[in-house]
């Protein structure tokens, strides 16, 4: 968005041999402040968030926020935070939060502010959802994010109470190129201002510095919520460094471990029948050893499930990245799969019922030929 303004000049030659005075008009646009990314949620934990921006001008950023009690009772916000700096891309942390608790919030960037938006902080225990997926990416010029991956963030936003979104990497086609982040964080503008999302690289990453920039987190990290641990690999590099790391990290007395990675440990993509073996033998020992209940994955662009020794494997490559076909023949442990649709995974864990059950969200489906 910009302003237009008209402006009148007038110049007088004094030195030279003319001294008419001669008028002329210029057009001079300027710029008017505006949101390129967010806001969006990261970091969400029991007592914390972060709330992330980024603007076409260098400003100061502002998040309002209450609870929802009291923004109800009130119709204000009651507290105030802020990163103090004059900058384009903002991270602004919430801290001291009640666990479990709905809050609102907004932002104010320059001299404008957001609509309200709201986020949950997780849960000590009991019951919670998340949604899981992969591949996001875009293809131009055959499609954009906005004509696929908006439809599964949309579809991801509908959906009550989600707790996080965890993207197993690949959220866009180039991760070094700023406008494959432009397009997605407006593809998915709704559903990243009001849940945190979580992310793991992919290949298509590139281990560029802009990744870490924008969601402030490592490599290879872990989290809890409720009476679940996330453990987050870097499939792509460092794989034997991670596993000293992973044999810690997965010794948690949580009731449910998941783990989430770029390449699948089982495929039946006919390019790489059978996934990464290298991974397997690296990693599922310990998957076995600390009773992992499920892995996702993504990669290759179809959703595929395996059963192998308990554990349940998944690949969600269906976020909206071109889609491809699995082979007729099916790798060992293969439960079941889904071609040539865009989709995601909703999981619910209840502690109450000792379960944590998966269900396929189909969002749209998409002809052979990716058209």
């Amino acid at each position: 968005a910009a302003a237009t303004y008209t402006v009148k000049l007038t110049v007088t030659n004094l030195a030279g041999s003319d001294s008419e005075v001669k008028t002329d008009y210029i057009t001079v646009t300027v710029p008017t402040m505006a949101l390129l990314w967010g806001p969006y949620l990261t970091g969400t934990t029991m007592t914390g968030t972060l709330v992330n921006v980024k603007t076409n001008l260098a400003t100061t950023v502002t998040v309002d926020y209450a609870t929802e009690a009291e923004f109800t009772a009130n119709g204000t916000y009651s507290q105030t935070a802020t990163d103090g700096l004059n900058t384009l891309l903002h991270h602004i942390t919430l801290s001291g939060l009640v666990p479990d608790t709905l809050y609102h919030y907004r932002v104010t960037y320059g001299t404008a502010s957001t609509d309200d938006y709201h986020f949950r902080t997780f849960p000590a225990s009991g019951a919670f959802t998340f949604v899981v997926l992969s591949d996001t990416q875009d293809q131009l010029p055959l499609f954009s994010q906005s004509e696929r991956f908006k439809l599964v963030a949309d579809s991801i936003a509908t959906q009550p109470d989600v707790a996080f979104v965890l993207i197993a990497g690949d959220l866009v086609n180039d991760g070094s190129d700023l406008a494959n982040w432009n397009r997605f964080f407006d593809a998915g503008r709704e559903r990243l201002a009001n849940t945190t999302v979580y992310t793991a690289l992919g290949n298509h990453e590139e281990n560029d510095a802009l990744y870490y920039e924008i969601f402030g987190l490592s490599a290879y990290y872990s989290f809890d919520c409720g009476d679940a641990h996330f453990t987050v690999l870097d499939s792509n590099t460092d794989i034997s460094a991670q596993t000293i790391w992973l044999d810690s990290d997965l010794d948690t007395s949580k009731t449910w471990k998941f783990v989430a990675f770029h390449h699948p440990l089982y495929t039946s993509d006919p390019n790489h029948f059978g996934g990464w073996a290298n991974l397997r033998a690296e990693w599922e020992g310990l998957f076995q050893t600390y009773g992992v209940d499920a892995v996702w994955n993504g990669h290759f662009h179809a959703y595929e499930r395996y059963l192998e020794d308990g554990i349940q494997y998944m690949v969600i490559g269906t976020g909206g990245g071109p889609l491809y076909q699995l082979s007729t023949e099916k790798y060992d442990g293969y439960q079941n799969s889904l071609e040539n649709s865009l989709a995601y995974a909703k999981v619910t864990v209840d502690p109450a019922a000792e379960t944590s059950t998966v269900e396929i969200i189909r969002v749209a489906d998409i002809s052979s030929d990716n058209a």
